[in-house]
């Protein structure tokens, strides 16, 4: 099983992050976007495990103390690569996200887990490989986008897969925040 441990989002705020990626369509940009029930956040990106790896992560995901928090969905930017960019809304700077972050890595580190150790970013993936016509305003474009509250409760192990050809994300298991 190919897994993450993400931030799902209400029906409401996807939408609101669906009618983004159409707003891009409209402006002719081209690319690979997701599904609206595939936006997330993600927060550690794990990679291959079977049921004993589920069986770590979930107790690490147990141990983690962070109470229920707000973040502003904010800002649009690309991760400029070669054969298209990688097109993403921002995340304002958020203590209590940073928090959740550090202490799942650090439980699943002492679970026994290999991380990327890369600086986190929180950023939702809007696009891969994307192509964004010459005459693209990104400053422009960024500031039509309107930021979005979240409340975030819990957070989620999640699976990758593909069926029927299509990629879809499955819940294995949600943790809601709270603070022992």
């Amino acid at each position: 099983m190919r897994l993450f441990i993400a931030i799902n989002f209400e029906e409401a705020i996807r939408n609101s992050m669906a009618g983004t990626l159409e707003a891009l369509q409209r402006h002719g940009v081209t690319g690979s976007f997701p599904d609206k029930e595939n936006i997330h956040l993600t927060l550690v990106f794990i990679g291959e495990g079977g049921p004993a790896e589920q069986e770590k992560i979930e107790g690490a995901m147990k141990q983690v103390q962070v109470p229920p928090f707000k973040m502003t969905i904010k800002g649009f930017g690309r991760f400029p690569r070669s054969g298209g960019d990688i097109c993403w809304l921002g995340i304002e700077p958020c203590e209590p996200l940073q928090l959740l972050y550090k202490q799942l890595r650090d439980r699943l580190k002492l679970a026994g887990f290999s991380l990327e150790s890369q600086e986190y970013k929180p950023h939702l993936t809007l696009g891969r490989k994307v192509i964004l016509p010459k005459d693209f305003d990104l400053f422009v474009f960024s500031r039509g986008i309107q930021p979005l509250s979240v409340e975030v409760r819990e957070f989620s192990l999640m699976q990758s897969l593909h069926i029927q050809g299509e990629l879809r994300y499955r819940p294995l298991y949600t943790q809601t925040l709270s603070v022992q």
